[in-house]
């Protein structure tokens, strides 16, 4: 039995611990065997001969001495620190058990031995509470991590900290990954530093926090006094080819594949064979860790591995910057990759990954934009990113890699690569400036690229751009002008072929219809869409389709077509989690459910709704679910809720320059006269602690 895992102290203790609880007799003795002090592989024979007190003969292999020296016993050898002398072990052990069937081993290493029989356990870091997630003493309790620390520091009563204090102990705990050695080094030092003290300098001295942890017992191995000696350790046993991976592994965010291992191989490029070979020599000595996801198998470097790691990359700057531009060219890569099957039946496979990607993905467009300084590359990322962004709620984060990224584009030179990669930026950045309700910004960057388009001689990136400026028109009302918008959009789309493009067309063409007040239309228009996008399988496109079907539905009379098409809409919405899809299907469920009187379901879909719409900043619809709450309250009888729901929806109306859609005018028209002359003024955003407490007093209104 191997024990293996990173930090030898704690592999250490687990063994003297079964070495305890075995105990040992005459009958079945333990015998311990300490390999750490011994540097030579010829001495590994004669150290384990003189520990259990068998004969070193040199005219008799050493197993033929176990063999006859515990005759009719069962012994158990503990071989303690064999990671540094692994293959010598390896054949010594293998020695001994082929040649005395009566013993067992127990072996401690960071990397496994590799022989017939071995049973391994990874012993896995303690755990430990979550960043962010302690905000009292109580959180701390059934923490391994916690406890340990607790000890070594001395902390008799952890019930009894602060939450400060809590919150303090738990980064500590999760800045060390929970290793037990890690841990018992940052209690040291909790003798002399306050625990917010200590966590401060472990967060915010992330260059020095491996000599932070030092200190250790006087009578401790070498490589267990300090955290940097005990990773230097495991570094040194390495051969060159797999210390320079780990050195390139550590611009790594979070956790990585293995074809971006690949990429970040040094030298010349190598296959997934080659790279896979390597992964397996540093998983197999614990310096990285293995993890299974449905996306796939990704592999992560633990925090204190991956510090001291990153401080040997960065003193040689070529291999800096080297590790940096190869991470960032595999992950821009790997960006348009995933982008172009967005738009397919792979849609919830592909956003899944790219939510996995996504702290690489920001650290590439970290890269491209700053010290990578790659203008055409970062444009085409950028771009690459914004419709994930979109699905995924991310629009400030993908906006702003936009905005920089064309800031960054302005003083290059045109050529044949940029302007295609400017078109592009610009498209993705007006559909977000949209999406946030920046309609003049949206409408500017929507007709910059529509030019440059033309120029280009790119009809789908035309049509882009024009129903980028259609969807604009619509949300202000102007329907006519963005139906020919859209219109123009769906000739260019039919001329190239564009299944996708053709759908997308037909849904913006009814979406328009039914707001402007004219569902026959737009019944059409959406009929032709759900039939073309069923064909392409795109989730997000059919779940929008479904809900203007479901949308006119409701405004022909027809709620049980309406409640059917709705329900899909979320179901689909809901498997790719899309919050803004989710939003808008319970926004449209509760018009239903007002409809049908079942109150106490639409409020909840509504309280849903506006939490959804307030975090993505989505302040057009969020003014239409305030609108429909405050029609709720007036049939409940709350004037002083009805009149502050309406007043902040006014307000966001009046602060993105966006008049009530003409197929909700009806309701808002009824609710502003049943107001009669009771102001409805509001300043400044939605409140939602407001709002909460509204939706509160409505609720208890409902339980009568």
């Amino acid at each position: 039995v191997t024990l293996s895992g990173f930090g030898g102290a704690g592999k250490t203790r687990v063994a003297i611990a079964a070495c305890e609880v075995l105990a040992g007799t005459e009958r079945d003795p333990v015998v311990f065997v300490d390999l750490a002090a011994v540097t030579d592989p010829a001495l590994v024979v004669p150290s384990v001969a003189a520990a259990t007190g068998v004969p070193d003969h040199a005219h008799l292999p050493l197993a033929e001495s176990v063999a006859q020296h515990y005759a009719n016993r069962r012994p158990l050898f503990v071989l303690d620190n064999c990671e540094h002398l692994v293959d010598e072990c390896a054949r010594l052990v293998d020695d001994l058990l082929a040649g005395f069937g009566q013993l067992h081993v127990l072996t401690t290493s960071r990397q496994a031995l590799r022989i017939a029989g071995e049973t391994v356990y990874r012993l896995p870091a303690l755990p430990v509470p979550a960043p962010g997630s302690v905000r009292s003493a109580c959180d701390l309790a059934g923490y391994d991590g916690v406890e340990l620390f607790a000890q070594r520091a001395g902390i008799s009563d952890v019930a009894g900290l602060t939450p400060e204090e809590a919150e303090a102990l738990a980064t500590v705990c999760a800045s060390v990954d929970g290793l037990p050695l890690a841990l018992e080094l940052a209690a040291a030092r909790a003798r002399v530093l306050s625990l917010p003290e200590l966590a401060t300098m472990l967060t915010e001295m992330l260059a020095d926090r491996l000599d932070v942890l030092a200190g250790g017992p006087r009578t401790a191995r070498p490589q267990h006094r300090t955290l940097r000696a005990c990773v230097q350790w495991s570094y040194e046993l390495l051969d060159p080819p797999e210390q320079a991976l780990l050195r390139s592994l550590s611009v790594v965010a979070g956790t990585c594949d293995l074809p971006a291992v690949a990429a970040l191989c040094p030298g010349e490029p190598v296959s997934g064979i080659a790279a896979l070979d390597q992964v397996d020599e540093l998983v197999s000595r614990s310096l990285l860790v293995t993890e299974r996801l449905p996306t796939g198998t990704r592999y992560r470097m633990l925090d204190t591995i991956r510090h001291f790691a990153a401080g040997l990359l960065a003193e040689d700057p070529v291999e800096y910057a080297t590790a940096h531009r190869r991470h960032a060219e595999h992950h821009a890569w790997l960006a348009e990759h995933l982008d172009a099957r967005l738009r397919s039946s792979q849609l919830e496979h592909v956003l899944a990954r790219m939510t996995v990607e996504h702290d690489n993905l920001r650290a590439a467009m970290s890269w491209l934009l700053g010290e990578g300084a790659d203008p055409t590359a970062a444009l085409r990322m950028a771009h690459a990113l914004w419709e994930y962004c979109y699905l995924r709620g991310h629009y400030r984060e993908g906006r702003q890699w936009l905005e920089d990224a064309l800031r960054a584009a302005e003083g290059a030179t045109p050529n044949a690569d940029l302007l295609p990669a400017l078109g592009a930026a610009l498209d993705g950045a007006a559909a977000l400036a949209h999406y946030e309700c920046d309609y003049g910004e949206s409408s500017d960057l929507g007709e910059r690229a529509l030019v440059l388009y033309r120029e280009l001689g790119d009809p789908r990136g035309a049509a882009n751009a024009l129903n980028r400026l259609g969807s604009v028109e619509r949300e202000l009302t102007n329907y006519e002008q963005s139906c020919r918008l859209h219109g123009d959009a769906l000739d260019l789309c039919q001329q190239v072929d564009d299944e996708w493009g053709i759908g997308n067309c037909l849904q913006l063409l009814g979406f328009a219809c039914w707001l402007a007040g004219e569902p026959e239309a737009g019944h059409g228009w959406a009929a032709k869409a759900l039939r073309q996008l069923t064909g392409v399988g795109d989730k997000e496109r059919i779940g929008w389709t479904l809900l203007d079907l479901g949308a006119i539905a409701y405004y022909t009379g027809d709620e049980d077509a309406a409640d059917g098409h709705l329900d899909t809409a979320r179901q689909l919405f809901g498997e790719i989690g899309f919050k803004e899809g989710l939003a808008w299907a319970d926004n449209l469920l509760a018009l239903v459910d007002l409809r049908r009187g079942d109150l106490e379901v639409a409020l909840e879909r509504l309280d849903s709704a506006v939490r959804l719409h307030h975090e993505l900043s989505d302040l057009w619809r969020l003014a239409s679910v305030l609108e429909a709450l405050a029609s709720l309250a007036s049939r409940l009888d709350l004037p002083s809720a009805c009149a502050d729901l309406l007043g902040m929806a006014i307000a966001e109306r009046r602060t993105i320059g966006a008049p009530v859609p003409w197929c909700e005018r009806p309701m808002f028209e009824q609710t502003k006269s049943w107001l009669g002359t009771r102001p409805t003024q509001w300043e400044g955003p939605v409140a939602l602690t407001v709002v909460a407490e509204h939706l509160a007093s409505m609720a208890a209104r409902l339980r009568g």
